[in-house]
C-alpha cells in the first residue's frame, strides 16, 4: 500500500474500514470482466 494509505488507516481507521467496505460491496455488483479490468488497473497505478 502506499505511504498516504498506511497513514490514513492508522490516523482514522474508523473511516477507513468504512471505505474498504464500501469499495467491497461495490465490487459484488460489477461484472466479472469490469472487475478484472479495475483490478488490473489499480495493481498497475499502484
Amino acid at each position: 500500500m502506499s505511504d498516504a494509505l498506511n497513514y490514513l488507516i492508522k490516523a482514522r481507521p474508523e473511516a477507513m474500514k468504512a471505505y474498504f467496505t464500501f469499495l467491497k460491496e461495490t465490487g459484488k455488483h460489477l461484472d466479472p470482466k469490469t472487475r478484472s479490468l479495475i483490478s488490473v488497473i489499480t495493481k498497475i497505478h499502484s
